[in-house]
């Protein structure tokens, strides 16, 4: 159920991030191309600009799945953002270590999906439209299984959060697979097959209370749009 309607005016922030373009598609460990390492720092960039527009101390946080391209990701956003601290040039900002996360690596679907013949052209749309019971069947995680799990995860961002003093705002940067972004998409806002694919590199932006509000009494958390595309705001519970 979507509802329409204000959430608590104290929130974090929460941005799941596709990771750059890699050398080769749907392989199973494949690093960034040179024109994914380009994507990234375009997003570094862009959260940067958002962090100088900052007026409270903010603490940013990395995390990361388990395959090289998003642990890369998660590097280049890291260092871009050290360096404007170090420089001085962010001055409200105190950035966290980055963590390797298990709920994140969800691109083993298609990995499994390219092992049984589906060519790379065809391995989104083959996991999207498959039904979900035959995948499970098969032993591959489905986009329902994938978007219970980033709900959970979410949830213990909201509900358990570690802020040192002094901090009056969380920014927790998600770098993830364009299967969790789709997952995302489909189940969370029922986009339709056609637009459940988001460019490399693009965002999902995601607001939820504050740890000062007590999140499970009052559990929100809005999408507000995907990728650079603005879309209608919608706050659902988690």
């Amino acid at each position: 159920m979507y509802l329409d309607c204000e959430p608590p005016q104290r929130r974090l922030q929460i941005i799941v991030v596709r990771h750059g373009e890699p050398e080769k598609y749907a392989a199973t460990d494949a690093r960034l191309s040179e024109n994914g390492v380009s994507q990234i720092r375009d997003f570094k960039d862009e959260v940067v600009a958002r962090l100088q527009d900052e007026t409270s101390r903010c603490l940013v946080q990395i995390f990361h799945s388990t395959r090289q391209r998003t642990h890369q990701s998660a590097t280049i956003i890291y260092d871009g953002i050290a360096a404007e601290i170090k420089s001085g040039r962010l001055t409200n900002t105190l950035l966290a270590d980055t963590r390797s996360c298990e709920a994140l690596q969800t691109a083993d679907p298609l990995n499994r999906l390219q092992e049984e013949g589906v060519t790379p052209d065809r391995l989104m749309h083959v996991w999207l439209t498959t039904p979900e019971e035959e995948l499970a069947s098969r032993g591959i995680l489905t986009p329902s299984q994938i978007a219970h799990n980033f709900r959970r995860l979410v949830g213990e961002l909201v509900c358990c959060p570690i802020w040192p003093d002094g901090i009056s705002k969380k920014i927790d940067i998600l770098q993830t697979h364009e299967t969790s972004t789709a997952a995302i998409l489909g189940s969370w806002l029922g986009k339709p097959i056609s637009e459940q694919r988001i460019e490399y590199a693009g965002h999902i932006n995601i607001v939820a209370p504050y740890p000062g509000d007590d999140a499970r009494d009052n559990p929100w958390f809005g999408i507000q749009g995907s990728g650079h595309k603005p879309d209608r705001k919608l706050f659902m519970p988690l």
